[in-house]
């Protein structure tokens, strides 16, 4: 049985490490804000909902450059994963894009359209 839930976490992203050993020397890397709404099952996104993932500043002022995007679809096992939307904004790095269509464990698959557009895509926080 799923039930709808809201998921908030702080993960950090490994950018600084140089290696495949993933040593640190104690800095936890950039914080990245991760947001999900929707159904879950065993504590995991499952059927319906939005997420939201944003790189926030680390105490010396970077952020993940990756670490944009907002899906709206459907999700299986804490995946994306059936038909769905997936947009990041721009940034110094990208310019946006907008992709509709099917996804498999995460991966966009089979038909689907891509947009790319020259402003920035709204937030979560703007609805």
């Amino acid at each position: 049985m799923t039930k709808i839930e809201k998921i908030e976490e702080t993960i950090y992203s490994k950018l600084d490490s140089f290696d495949d050993s993933n040593e640190t020397d104690g800095y936890l890397g950039i914080p990245i804000k991760k947001i999900y709404v929707g159904e879950v099952k065993n504590g995991k996104p499952h059927g319906n909902g939005k997420m939201e993932v944003e790189s926030q500043e680390d105490q010396y002022g970077n952020r993940d450059p990756y670490a944009y995007f907002r899906y709206e679809g459907e999700f299986k096992d804490g995946k994306f994963h059936g038909k769905g939307i997936y947009e990041t904004p721009t940034t110094s790095y990208f310019v946006a894009d907008k992709y509709e269509g099917n996804f498999v464990n995460g991966v966009q698959e089979g038909y689907g359209v891509k947009i790319y557009f020259k402003e920035r895509v709204g937030s979560l926080e703007d609805e």
